[in-house]
């Protein structure tokens, strides 16, 4: 079954691929639309082992099950989505197989109905004050774009920011001429984005990957330590936010990991999601939950505390536990309890983003979302530029720049789709967005050539150090495909 579901996940992926390509809407691809290339082939080896038959037959499936959601679509009620066993709670389990035009157009009609004729907010910035916040910090959140933007926006009546103007507020920068025409309100979404993606506040933090380690190692997780009460007013400033960006299409520059929009959606976070922001973790704890009775002395050199996200080495997991060691008695009992904290281990912080997202836009209606749709519409495409990136790249001897299989690299990064350029930064970097700007490059991308140059070889990388080992493959054709292949499995 579980493989059945990927196969199905697949062909979803693979509409959605094709649909996007030919610039129509999924709901709109005919029969002869959807076939697989050999392009398609390497990025979706499961689709590939099926016969054409079978894969038709699915794809009819899928677009009738599409055309009779909706038909129905206008009579749930999506205030019982979390209730288990209701029909829109039954709908929502359908989610990863709805096509994502399907849910834009039923999101649209739900905000329609929501929408405020209230006039958009007046607010003035002082960036003067919001410069001298960056060097020293905003800990009372009062002094930087974001803190501004809180204490003049978050405390008043939500509809107003639920209004349906093109810009859902107005912004004059202190001691500067000019009118708001849109540029202004985007600048301070910006300057909010930079503030929640530095040390300006302590809301988020760089997730424990970021040291090197596993995936998503560009990824800020919310701080666990920050549950004061003004900092979880913040956070539900935060979902507010969010709530704007789907109501008027402003995105917000911001790389949040997959756990924080899975919460957003009610969709359950699961070790897989912990393991995505702090791997070294889970290799601690798998440890203890696979060590023997031969292993005592290793189990002994732990207690019942846990290191949080935030560094924190010494967070009892129950009362006294930094002073109980773990046994091969009781080791069972430390591991779920490690669990337990660490999948709950924002949901405080979770809750409040949540809760402000509420005020602004109906939640229950996000449960037709995935997780990385959702981040789709409140972010956009973290679209990855080759040019930019081909502009930070360097190269070792006898890889130059005009070196022929440098020249096949570059042509076929200019051939991916953004999801595979995704796929690509994962595979060289661990992470799924380049920097802001060259300004932030810690390290250039560097390419190497490998011991092994022949057709048969793979590349490699090492995302430690943002280095592809790049065989000297024959032909520019043969690059391409095996860069895809490396990238996709």
């Amino acid at each position: 079954m579980q493989s059945q579901s990927k196969e199905w996940s697949s062909l979803y992926e693979l509409i959605h691929d094709i649909a996007q390509t030919k610039k129509i809407e999924m709901d709109q691809l005919a029969e002869g639309d959807i076939s697989l290339d050999s392009k398609l082939k390497d990025k979706f080896p499961l689709l590939a082992k099926m016969d054409k038959k079978m894969l038709n037959k699915r794809i009819k499936s899928l677009r009738e099950l599409n055309a009779s959601l909706t038909e129905i679509m206008s009579m749930v009620d999506y205030k019982q989505a979390e209730i288990p066993g209701s029909f829109s709670h039954s709908i929502s389990s359908l989610r990863p197989f709805i096509f994502y035009n399907t849910k834009i157009k039923e999101l649209a009609k739900v905000l329609a109905s929501t929408a405020s004729r209230l006039a958009p907010p007046s607010l003035n910035l002082d960036r003067l004050k919001a410069t001298k916040a960056k060097e020293k910090g905003d800990p009372s959140g009062s002094k930087s774009y974001f803190g501004q933007l809180f204490r003049a926006l978050h405390f008043i009546p939500p509809e107003q920011l639920r209004n349906t103007s093109e810009y859902t507020w107005r912004v004059h920068y202190q001691d500067e001429e000019g009118m708001d025409a849109g540029g202004l309100y985007r600048d301070s979404i910006y300057n909010v984005c930079s503030d929640l993606h530095s040390n300006t506040l302590s809301l988020f933090i760089p997730c424990p990957n970021s040291s090197g380690v596993g995936e998503n190692q560009n990824k800020w997780i919310p701080n666990p330590a920050a549950k004061s009460t003004l900092e979880l007013s913040m956070f539900a400033f935060v979902g507010k936010l969010m709530g704007v960006a789907i109501r008027n299409r402003q995105m917000l520059n911001l790389d949040l990991p997959p756990l924080l929009w899975k919460y957003l959606v009610n969709d359950p976070i699961t070790i897989q999601d912990i393991i995505d922001v702090d791997a070294l973790a889970f290799n601690h704890i798998q440890v203890i939950e696979n060590s023997s009775s031969e292993d005592e002395d290793v189990l002994e050199s732990y207690t019942f505390t846990v290191k949080s996200a935030d560094g924190n080495d010494g967070v009892e997991l129950l009362p006294g536990g930094k002073n109980l060691k773990v046994t091969k008695q009781n080791k069972d009992e430390f591991v779920q309890l490690w669990k337990t904290f660490k999948l709950t281990e924002f949901d405080s912080q979770l809750s409040s983003i949540r809760n402000g997202l509420s005020a602004i836009v109906p939640v229950q209606v996000l449960s037709l979302f995935t997780a990385e749709e959702l981040e789709l519409v409140v972010c956009g495409k973290a679209d990855i530029n080759v040019q930019y990136l081909k502009a930070n790249s360097v190269y070792e001897h006898p890889y130059t720049a005009d070196h022929q299989q440098i020249k096949w690299l570059w042509k076929s990064l200019e051939h991916f789709s953004q999801k595979e350029l995704e796929n690509f930064l994962c595979f060289v970097w661990g992470r799924s967005r380049l920097p802001l700007d060259s300004e932030k490059w810690t390290q250039k991308f560097k390419v190497t050539s490998c011991a092994s140059s022949s057709d048969q070889a793979l590349p490699s990388s090492h995302t430690c150090f943002f280095h592809l080992e790049l065989p000297n493959y024959a032909s520019q054709k043969t690059t391409e495909a095996k860069l895809r292949y490396a990238i996709n499995n």
